[in-house]
C-alpha cells in the first residue's frame, strides 16, 4: 500500500492540531523552561545532596551500592538503584514530545491521557479537553513544584495503562498488549510503588466492572483470555523492571516499611505498631473531611501553609489592632485545615466535578460503577486517621497498605477518575444531546444542587464548616483554660483582670481571625459559583435551547476548565520575579549545585586540611578542574564558587571518613548530606534500625530522649563535629566533637541482652560507655566466646571507599573490634588477612568483628550478586518486551493490509476518531 503523506495529515490534522496545542499550554505554563530554566524544586535539591557520593562514582562510571553519605550508611537501592537492564525506559523522551525536562511529567500526562481517550473514540479537540482537565489538576502542579519527580511521572502515565486496559477488553486485543507493555512498563520504571498501587486499586474496580459486563452479555470464556493477555502483557512489564522492583523488595524488608523486631514504642502505645510503618507515621498526612470541599472550591481550607503576615492583601483587611498586641492575626496559618503543612490544595475543578455528576446520572456505560467505587474508596482512604476504622482495616488486613504513607495521596485516583468520567459526559452530550434534553430531572437536580451547596456556603459558611484547625481549637481550649485557673502553675500567678483581659483579647484576635479566613473562603467559592454558572449556562443553552453548536459547547467548556484550572495553578507554581530572579525557577546549574557552604561546613574543610597534609594537594589540583568547567560552562561569581567548593568536598569525602551532625538540618534534609556523610539525611526508607534509635533518643516526643544516650550515639557513630545555628545568628556554626570514637576501637567488656527490646533499652543505660562495652543479643555469644578483653591494641583505618574499607590491626591478644559503621544483616563480607570472618551486630546497629591476636589487615567489602542477577533478568524481559512490541505492530499491519484499499476520500473531521 502505498504511503499518502497528504492524505495522512488531511485525515489526521486533528491530532496534530491537539499536539501543538498541547505544546502551547505548556510554553505558557512554563515559559521559564524554555528559555534554559528548571524548577528549583526543593525536594530535587535535598535528593541531590543525600546521592551525592554515589553521583559522583557513577559519574566516573561506577555504581556503588552502598553510600555513607546519610544516616549513617544505607544501600543505594532506593537512591540510584543500577537498571541497565530496563530498554524500554528511554520511550519517556518520546512521550514528552521533545519538551524540556521540567515540564515532561505535564505533557506526557496529556499525551496519555490523550491516548486513552482516544480509546473511547472521543473526537479529538474533545480528548484534548480531558487531558488539559487531568494535567492541571493541581497536585500534579504542586507535586511537580516541590520536586517528587517520580510521583508526578508515574501520575503521568496511569492513563496509558488505562488505556490499554481497555483496548485489549474493548476494541483490538493487538493494540491492547502493545499499549498496555508499554503503559505499564513505564509506570513501573518512574518507582513510584505507591501511585501504582494505587492504579492498581482503579484496574481492580474496573475489571470488576468488565467481569459484570461479560457475566450478562455471557462472554466469560473471552473475558478470561482478555485477562489472561493483560496479566500476560503486566508480567513483562515486571520482567522489564525485575531488577529495580526485587531489588527495592530485598531491601524493603530491613527498611522503615519491613517489621520491627521491637515489642516496644518510644512513645507507649503498642497499637501504633503494624509489620510495616508505624501507623501514627502512615496517617500524619491525613485529608480532612471538610477540607475536600477543596476539589470544587481550592481555597476552602485556605490553600497553602503561610504565615498571614506575608499575605497584604489578606492584611489591609485586618483591623489595625488585631495587627499587633500580644495575638497579632498575621501569625497565624493562612491554611486552617488538620495536616501538618501543605504546598497546596488538591484542587480538580468546579466544572469537573459537576460534569462528573453528570456523567455518573447519564452515561449508560457500566464502567461508571467502577469508577465511582474507585473514587469512593479513594476519598475515604485520603481522609485516614479521620476515618480511622476503614484506615485501620486496611492497614492491617490489605498487603502492603502498611508500606505506605501520606495516605491523601489516594487522591490521586480522583484527580484521574473525575476527569476521566467527566469528558466522556461530554462526549455523550455532544453525539445525544437530547438523552439529557429528554431526561433533564438528572441535569435540574444536579444543578440545583451545586447552586444550593454554594449559595449556602456563601451565606452561612461559619455554620457549616470550622474555621480553626482542630490544633488550633486545643491550643485555644488548652489556653482558656490554663489562663481561667487561679491554681495553674504557669498563668495563675497573674490577677484576675489581668487573665481575664488575655482570655478576652485572645478570643478577640481568634474572631478576626476568622473573619479573615471566611473572608478568604467567600471569596474563592463566589469565583466557583461564577465558574459553575457559566458552565451550566452553556450546558443549559446546548441541551434545551437546541443551540447545538458543537464548537460552543466543546470550545466553551474547554476554556472554562482551562482559565479555571490554569489559574488556580498559578497561585502555587508562577513565573513571578522578585528582581531579575524568579521565585520557583532557576538556572539548571544552581540545580544541580545547590548549596553553597556556610561558615560552619567551611570551617569544617579548613580543619580537615590541617589534620591531612594530602587533602590541600588533591584541593590544588581541584583547582584547575574547576577553571576547565568553569570555562566551558560559562560559570561566572558564586557559581564558579559553587562548583569550586563542590569538588572540594568531593575530595575530602575520598581522602578522610568521619560523620557530621546537623542540628539545623535535623533529621530530614539532604543539605548536609551535600557536604559530608551525615547522621542525618533525606529519605522515606530509611533502615529500620538506625530510625528506632533515632526514634528512641533524639525523637522529642519519645518518652526516652536524653541528651547524653543521644551524644553516646553520636560519639559511637564517629560524629567528628557537630553543626548548628547559635542562637541570635542566621547561618550554621561547626565545633569539634572531642568524644568522637573515630572508625574503630578495641573494647574490653561484652554485655549480652536477650532480645531487640532490651538492646535498645541499653543503649540508654546512664553507666554505659560505648568506648569501652560492646551491647548484643545472646544469639551472638558464640560468634564473641567470651565476656571480657584487655582492649590493648591499635585499629585504624586505612583506606577508605563507600563499598571497601581498609584496616590495620596489632594486638598481641584476641580483640573485639567495634566499627563506626551502621549494621546491615545482608551483602557486607570481611576479610582478616583473607580468610572470611563473621560481622556481629553490636550496640544495635553498630558492626563489630572478633580479631585475633597478631598483626592484621581487616578489609570490608560490599557486595549484592543479586543486583547483577536481577539486571540479567530485566534484559531478558526487555528482549520479550521488543519481540512482542514489534510482533503486535507486524499483526497490526497485516491486519490493516488485509482492509480494502483506501482512495483519497473526503474526510469529515466531525467524524475523525
Amino acid at each position: 500500500m502505498k504511503f499518502d503523506i497528504k492524505l495522512f495529515f488531511k485525515n489526521n490534522w486533528q491530532h496534530f492540531a491537539v499536539i501543538g496545542l498541547f505544546i502551547i499550554i505548556t510554553a505558557a505554563f512554563f515559559s521559564p523552561a524554555f528559555q534554559g530554566y528548571t524548577l528549583k524544586q526543593a525536594d530535587i535539591q535535598n535528593y541531590i545532596g543525600m546521592s551525592r557520593e554515589t553521583t559522583e562514582y557513577k559519574d566516573n562510571g561506577e555504581h556503588i551500592g552502598w553510600t555513607n553519605s546519610m544516616f549513617g550508611g544505607m544501600p543505594t537501592e532506593q537512591i540510584a538503584a543500577k537498571t541497565d537492564g530496563n530498554w524500554v525506559g528511554w520511550w519517556g523522551k518520546v512521550f514528552s514530545l521533545g519538551m524540556p525536562y521540567a515540564t515532561w511529567a505535564f505533557i506526557i500526562s496529556l499525551v496519555c491521557m490523550y491516548i486513552l481517550l482516544q480509546t473511547f473514540k472521543l473526537k479529538p479537540f474533545i480528548s484534548a479537553i480531558g487531558s488539559i482537565a487531568y494535567g492541571l489538576t493541581s497536585y500534579l502542579i504542586i507535586v511537580m513544584k516541590v520536586g517528587h519527580t517520580s510521583k508526578s511521572f508515574a501520575m503521568a502515565y496511569i492513563p496509558l495503562v488505562i488505556a490499554g486496559f481497555y483496548l485489549l477488553y474493548r476494541r483490538n486485543w493487538k493494540l491492547g498488549i502493545l499499549v498496555s507493555m508499554m503503559g505499564m512498563t513505564m509506570e513501573l520504571t518512574m518507582n513510584h510503588v505507591q501511585i501504582t498501587y494505587y492504579l492498581a486499586i482503579i484496574l481492580l474496580f474496573l475489571g470488576i466492572a468488565e467481569l459484570y459486563k461479560a457475566f450478562k452479555e455471557k462472554d466469560l470464556k473471552t473475558f478470561g483470555i482478555r485477562t489472561g493477555m493483560l496479566i500476560g502483557s503486566y508480567l513483562i512489564a515486571v520482567l522489564v523492571n525485575f531488577a529495580l522492583l526485587f531489588g527495592t523488595l530485598d531491601y524493603t524488608k530491613n527498611s522503615t516499611r519491613g517489621q520491627s523486631e521491637l515489642t516496644i514504642s518510644p512513645k507507649d502505645d503498642q497499637n501504633d505498631k503494624t509489620s510495616g510503618l508505624d501507623r501514627s507515621y502512615i496517617v500524619d498526612w491525613s485529608y480532612g473531611i471538610q477540607e475536600s470541599w477543596t476539589f470544587m472550591i481550592p481555597d476552602a481550607k485556605g490553600g497553602n501553609t503561610a504565615r498571614l503576615a506575608n499575605e497584604k492583601e489578606i492584611m489591609d483587611e485586618v483591623e489595625p489592632k488585631f495587627k499587633g498586641g500580644n495575638f497579632p492575626v498575621g501569625n497565624n496559618n493562612k491554611y486552617w485545615g488538620d495536616q501538618s503543612y501543605v504546598e497546596g490544595p488538591v484542587y480538580i475543578g468546579i466544572i469537573v466535578v459537576f460534569l462528573f455528576v453528570l456523567g455518573m446520572i447519564y452515561i449508560k456505560d457500566r464502567l461508571k460503577w467502577g469508577i465511582l467505587a474507585a473514587v469512593i474508596l479513594g476519598l475515604l482512604l485520603s481522609w485516614g486517621g479521620n476515618f480511622a476504622g476503614l484506615t485501620d482495616f486496611f492497614i492491617d488486613n490489605v498487603p502492603l497498605y502498611n508500606k505506605f504513607r501520606a495516605v491523601s495521596m489516594t487522591l490521586v485516583i480522583l484527580e484521574f477518575a473525575l476527569p476521566f468520567l467527566a469528558i466522556l459526559f461530554i462526549r455523550d452530550l455532544v453525539n445525544k444531546p437530547d438523552d439529557v434534553k429528554n431526561s433533564p430531572r438528572g441535569f435540574y437536580i444536579a444543578t440545583g444542587a451545586f447552586a444550593l451547596i454554594l449559595l449556602a456556603f456563601l451565606a452561612i459558611p461559619q455554620s457549616l464548616l470550622d474555621f480553626n484547625s482542630k490544633a488550633e481549637t486545643e491550643r485555644m481550649e488548652e489556653f482558656i483554660k490554663k489562663m481561667s485557673d487561679s491554681n495553674d502553675k504557669d498563668y495563675g500567678k497573674f490577677p484576675q483582670e489581668q487573665r481575664t483581659a488575655l482570655i478576652n483579647e485572645f478570643t478577640e484576635s481568634n474572631n478576626e481571625l476568622v473573619n479573615v479566613r471566611v473572608g478568604i473562603f467567600r471569596a474563592d467559592t463566589g469565583r466557583s459559583l461564577i465558574f459553575f454558572l457559566l458552565a451550566a449556562g452553556l450546558l443549559y443553552i446546548f441541551i434545551f435551547r437546541n443551540v447545538r453548536n458543537e464548537i460552543l459547547i466543546i470550545g466553551g467548556i474547554g476554556l472554562l476548565i482551562t482559565v479555571d484550572l490554569f489559574t488556580v495553578d498559578k497561585r502555587y507554581l508562577d513565573n513571578e520575579k522578585k528582581g531579575k530572579e524568579y521565585v520557583n525557577w532557576t538556572k539548571k546549574i544552581n540545580l544541580q549545585y545547590p548549596f553553597y557552604p556556610e561558615p560552619g561546613e567551611q570551617f569544617i574543610l579548613q580543619e580537615e586540611v590541617k589534620r591531612n597534609p594530602d587533602l590541600q594537594q588533591a584541593l590544588q589540583a581541584e583547582d584547575a578542574k574547576v577553571n576547565e568547567f568553569a570555562k566551558e560552562n560559562d560559570l561566572k561569581g558564586q557559581e564558579v564558587d559553587k562548583y569550586r567548593f563542590y569538588r572540594y568536598f568531593r575530595a575530602l569525602d575520598k581522602l578522610t571518613h568521619f560523620r557530621v551532625h546537623d542540628y539545623a538540618s535535623g533529621f530530614s534534609s539532604g543539605r548536609s548530606s551535600y557536604f559530608h556523610k551525615t547522621i542525618g539525611g533525606y529519605h522515606g526508607a530509611k533502615l529500620k534500625k538506625y530510625q528506632e534509635v533515632w526514634s528512641f533518643y533524639f525523637d522529642p516526643e519519645s518518652k526516652y530522649l536524653n541528651p547524653y544516650t543521644g551524644q553516646k550515639v553520636l560519639n559511637m557513630l564517629n560524629t567528628r563535629y557537630i553543626m548548628g545555628i547559635p542562637q541570635g545568628q542566621q547561618v550554621r556554626m561547626a565545633q569539634p566533637n572531642p568524644g568522637a570514637l573515630g572508625n574503630a576501637w578495641l573494647v574490653k567488656d561484652v554485655k549480652y541482652v536477650q532480645n531487640a527490646d532490651e538492646e535498645i533499652l541499653a543503649l540508654g543505660d546512664s553507666t554505659w560507655n560505648p568506648a569501652t562495652t560492646a551491647i548484643t543479643q545472646t544469639k551472638n555469644e558464640g560468634l564473641i566466646g567470651q565476656n571480657g578483653f584487655s582492649g590493648v591494641g591499635n585499629v585504624a583505618l586505612e583506606s577508605y571507599h563507600p563499598t571497601k574499607m581498609v584496616y590495620s590491626f596489632n594486638s598481641q591478644e584476641d580483640q573485639l573490634v567495634v566499627f563506626s559503621e551502621v549494621f546491615y544483616p545482608k551483602y557486607w563480607n570481611v576479610a582478616i588477612d583473607g580468610q572470611a570472618a563473621e560481622i556481629i551486630n553490636v550496640n544495635y546497629i553498630l558492626r563489630a568483628i572478633k580479631v585475633p591476636a597478631g598483626k592484621h589487615e581487616i578489609i570490608m567489602s560490599y557486595d549484592n550478586p543479586k543486583i547483577d542477577k536481577y539486571n540479567s533478568i530485566s534484559k531478558v524481559g526487555s528482549s520479550i518486551f521488543y519481540v512482542f512490541f514489534f510482533g503486535m505492530i507486524f499483526l497490526l499491519y497485516r491486519d490493516s493490509s488485509k482492509q480494502p484499499k483506501l482512495e483519497e476520500k473526503k474526510t469529515d473531521s466531525n467524524k475523525n476518531e
